[in-house]
């Protein structure tokens, strides 16, 4: 591969991060979290949305939320992270 080559190449890995840094942004803007990254799932079910949680950790939510009307989408994130919470939650003695 010659220096033209390895210059496009990084050209395109360069736009398609761009890329996929402005749609993670247009989810986050959707669902009201932020947006991490895509999980593929292996075809066994749809690609998982990665989320950043209120404490910094992760929760995977299916791609197929972002096919709803936005209330319902933001209700079935809401619900996924107040059950993460709840689990985290301290319960004392």
């Amino acid at each position: 591969m010659d220096n033209k080559q390895e210059r496009l190449l990084m050209q395109i890995g360069s736009s398609h991060s761009e890329a996929k840094a402005c749609l993670l942004h247009f989810i986050s803007e959707f669902l009201g979290v932020t947006a991490f990254d895509f999980q593929n799932v292996f075809n066994t079910k749809p690609h998982d949305l990665i989320l950043v949680e209120w404490n910094g950790s992760t929760l995977a939510v299916s791609c197929d939320v972002l096919l709803l009307p936005v209330e319902q989408a933001r209700q079935i994130v809401a619900t996924k992270i107040a059950a993460s919470k709840a689990a985290f939650a301290v319960v004392p003695a």
